[in-house]
């Protein structure tokens, strides 16, 4: 039997990366998925994958976008309607944005990260909890961009910080009831990260006490354990995956 046995987890950004492994790791430990994002293709896929590898519990997907309040509600709307509730939420859609110096930004750049990144997490959080029982969990992706300052990820780096302090308020207020985490990983192998250039991800990596690129099943371990009640009485933290880099 497993962690989640008979849960019910929506992973927003389900159709790739993180979010893939997370629904993968999932459905291995029992529950049942709805993978939320904006590409219906990438999301048929991953649930295709899914039970390719195994078809049961079964996995559904909605294809919308979770920074519109309307996208939002039709999602909630779906979810309700096929399961009742939602026992986790694993909030890890979102946007890198490109590099540059936030004087090169435009407004309609920094609104889309902002949007993707920050109001996705707040209409995801401020509308689930309707349908969260008692003990139920969410876990936002954040980024140890969020922790540190680098040059040309203003954005991203912005909207990162405003998760991790967003998740730490939300712990408190629907403490004790609903638990919240987030964690922040560092550089992962991700379509995200795939296309940097070869120069910057090497000077990346070296940077990084453990000197590699980490693995978005490593990533998805980690919001596996804070979504299960093995972590049951964690709240408000901020799990850390990125090889040490901000331990230095």
């Amino acid at each position: 039997m497993g962690d989640l046995e008979g849960k019910v987890a929506v992973i927003t950004g389900g159709g790739t990366g993180i979010g893939l492994e997370t629904a993968k790791l999932f459905a291995q430990q029992g529950a049942d998925l709805v993978l939320a994002g904006r590409t219906a293709n990438s999301l048929s896929h991953a649930c295709d994958a899914i039970e390719h590898m195994m078809s049961d519990p079964p996995s559904t997907y909605f294809a919308c976008d979770v920074s519109s309040y309307v996208g939002v509600g039709k999602l909630l709307g779906y979810v309700n309607q096929n399961f009742g509730r939602i026992d986790i939420l694993v909030n890890n859609a979102g946007v890198m944005g490109p590099r540059k110096p936030l004087s090169a930004f435009d407004e309609k750049e920094w609104d889309e990260v902002m949007n993707y990144n920050v109001r996705s997490m707040y209409l995801m959080m401020g509308n689930s909890i309707k349908l969260m029982p008692k003990g139920s969990s969410i876990v936002n992706v954040a980024s140890n961009l969020g922790m540190i300052g680098v040059p040309e990820m203003g954005p991203y780096s912005a909207s990162k910080g405003a998760v991790i302090a967003l998740t730490r308020q939300q712990a408190i207020e629907l403490a004790p009831h609903i638990r919240v985490n987030c964690v922040s990983p560092s550089l992962i192998d991700t379509p995200m990260t795939q296309n940097y250039d070869p120069k910057l991800k090497k000077a990346i990596v070296d940077e990084h006490p453990i000197p590699r690129i980490g693995k978005p099943q490593e990533v998805a371990e980690a919001i596996l354990y804070l979504a299960s009640d093995r972590a049951s009485w964690i709240t408000g933290h901020n799990l850390v995956v990125d090889g040490g880099l901000t331990s230095q």
